[in-house]
């Protein structure tokens, strides 16, 4: 139970990330917890905003009534409730363009997690600069700043699909 736990905090933590990381049009921030087929998918809609000359904003996300629905030896599949405020403002400007900018929304989502070959428990060192670090952490290093890869996450994000 305990390592079911410790997943779902992961992945609801690796959701919010993603929602921040569009919002400030940074995928950087939450690539290591995405497989590569995810990280361009995101990195394409950042792009294509910023062509188009707006931002997407995500306020008050969150995630819960999360259910694990189907497991094997490499993925998980998980049922979310998500909920946000999404809405799209000018990029010079930052005044609000489309969206709605008041209401929260709820979407039941489908995430499908790949296990990783890092047991949850060990602890791991920085690539960068050799500090200790657990396997929770953010994906940067708090010493010195480095970007600790996907390989050493226990839980790596490979697909969102809304219901």
């Amino acid at each position: 139970m305990a390592d079911y736990e410790m997943m779902i905090t992961k992945v609801k933590n690796i959701y919010i990330m993603l929602l921040n990381a569009i919002s400030k049009e940074n995928i950087s921030i939450v690539d290591h917890c995405l497989d590569d087929e995810l990280t361009n998918k995101f990195k394409s809609l950042i792009e294509s905003n910023i062509r188009d000359n707006i931002k997407q904003v995500f306020r008050q996300p969150n995630i819960s009534n999360v259910y694990v629905i189907d497991e094997n030896e490499e993925y998980i599949t998980i049922e979310a409730e998500t909920k946000y405020i999404t809405y799209y403002v000018d990029r010079r400007t930052n005044k609000y363009v489309s969206g709605d900018n008041k209401t929260r929304i709820t979407k039941d989502v489908i995430l499908k997690v790949r296990k990783n070959s890092v047991k949850s428990k060990i602890l791991f060192t920085c690539p960068s600069c050799g500090a200790g670090l657990k396997i929770n952490a953010s994906g940067i290093c708090s010493y010195c700043g480095g970007l600790i890869d996907e390989q050493f996450s226990p839980y790596v994000l490979c697909a969102i699909t809304c219901k």
